[in-house]
């Protein structure tokens, strides 16, 4: 499975991205059919716990539904103490 990290860039921030594309990569995710999935931020653990709890789940409903999805990505919204799960076809 590929594997990515991101962060959300709120709309207010867009004035930024000039900016922050010197230091960072950054992608505008397009819309498009994906499985979804959320689990609470409240410290780093939480991403480990959502890392072990989150993708045995997606897998298993993936490979129950016969899809073919497995590139996913994770989306840290810190501001609203979120992490996003999101995979996508490959």
């Amino acid at each position: 499975m590929k594997f990515n990290e991101f962060s959300r860039l709120e709309p207010e921030d867009y004035g930024k991205l000039d900016e922050l594309e010197v230091k960072f990569k950054t992608m505008d995710i397009a819309e498009q059919e994906m499985i979804y999935s959320e689990f609470p931020y409240k410290s780093k653990m939480s991403i480990m716990t959502g890392i072990a709890k989150v993708y045995p789940k997606m897998e298993k409903y993936v490979e129950e539904k016969g899809y073919d999805f497995r590139e996913s990505i994770e989306i840290y919204d810190i501001p609203q103490k979120q992490i996003i799960y999101l995979m996508k076809k490959s």
